[in-house]
Parts: structure tokens; C-alpha cells; sequence
């Protein structure tokens, strides 16, 4: 997680690779997530020190950057390959430390989320694969089924949002717990 902030006077623009973060994995693929302008990077890796990432600050302006570790998911019969991410709460400066946990799995055509969160809030899953039309067909929290209309999608970023405090409070049998799980199961294709 990166912060930066401009204290000219005057518009600054930088570029940003991987390698600013620090020690991450080499072979590993990330994201990049600004979290004031919400913008998504393409998928890369550290290794990749030419894919470079542009980005602009106004005067005063700040930004929260953050790089998401993806999983690579091989589909059993097709062998094409899905990008998953969990991105924790979008709508925290720091929602990504709101996962102490997470298990991502793709089993045929669905894609198996188990995921542990500290805090409520808009959590955000980054799915992108060959396979479009992707359909929540089964949301539970803290075990209780839910209906998927908590549950958006915004193709462009290729982001699938739920938003945990509209589930929670449509919940009957809410009660107050130190971790909350989410259990999704996303049709893909």
C-alpha cells in the first residue's frame, strides 16, 4: 500500500510500476487499486518493469494505492484461465486489511469464494477470465442465504461488489459478531 500526496502548487503527474511497493513476489500477478479515483490497473507482475502505470494528483490531492495479489485459476476441461482477486471494502482507505483470510476455488464454471472480513462495508472481488455474463447463484453471510440483489457488477472494471452493511441490515437474525463470513458462489459464462 502506497500513499501519496501533492503538495505543490501545481497539478503533478508520475508513473508508478510494481516495484514501488516494495518486496513482492516476483512471479506473482497484481493489481493496482486507487481508492479516491477507483481506478484498476491490468493485471502484471514485478518481473514486468516496463508496465507502468500513469496517474495524475490536483493541487491537495492525495491517493491511497494498493496492489492486490491475484490467483490464476486453470479451468479443468477448457484450460483457459480466470484472474481472481479479493480487494476488501472499496469504500475504506485501507479495506484491504479488513481480510485477515480468504479461499478462492473455480470448480467447472463456478467460481467458489470463502471469504473472512473484520469490518463491514463494500467489499470488492476483481474476476476477469474468457467467460462473460457472470451470475451470483448462491450468497451467504455468516451462513444465512441471502438474495443476490446486494450483489452488483461493473463489467468495465471487471468487479463484482456486495454491499455487506444493506445485507446485514436486511438480515432477521442479526446479531453482533467479531468476524464476518462471505460464501459466494459466481456462475461464469
Amino acid at each position: 500500500m502506497l500513499g501519496v500526496s501533492n503538495i505543490n502548487s501545481y497539478q503533478v503527474t508520475d508513473i508508478l510500476r510494481l516495484a514501488h511497493f516494495g518486496d513482492l513476489p516476483h512471479n506473482d500477478t497484481y493489481i493496482i487499486r486507487a481508492h479516491t479515483s477507483g481506478y484498476i490497473s491490468t493485471p502484471s507482475n514485478a518481473s514486468e518493469d516496463s508496465h507502468v502505470h500513469l496517474f495524475c494528483l490536483d493541487v491537495k490531492g492525495y491517493e491511497i494505492l494498493t496492489a492486490y495479489p491475484l490467483q490464476l485459476l486453470t479451468h479443468s476441461t477448457t484450460n483457459e484461465v480466470m484472474t481472481v482477486g479479493v480487494l476488501g471494502h472499496l469504500d475504506k482507505m485501507s479495506g484491504a486489511a479488513a481480510v485477515p483470510s480468504s479461499s478462492i476455488q473455480l470448480s467447472g464454471n463456478e467460481l467458489l469464494l470463502e471469504i473472512s472480513l473484520k469490518a463491514f462495508g463494500q467489499l470488492g472481488i476483481y474476476v476477469f477470465g474468457p467467460n462473460t455474463g457472470l451470475k451470483v447463484e448462491q450468497f451467504k453471510m455468516c451462513d444465512i442465504p441471502l438474495a443476490g440483489n446486494w450483489v452488483s457488477f461493473e463489467e468495465e472494471k471487471n468487479l463484482v461488489m456486495l454491499d455487506m452493511d444493506g445485507a446485514w441490515k436486511g438480515m432477521k437474525h442479526a446479531s453482533k459478531v467479531s468476524e464476518i463470513t462471505v460464501s459466494m458462489i459466481i456462475s461464469c459464462g
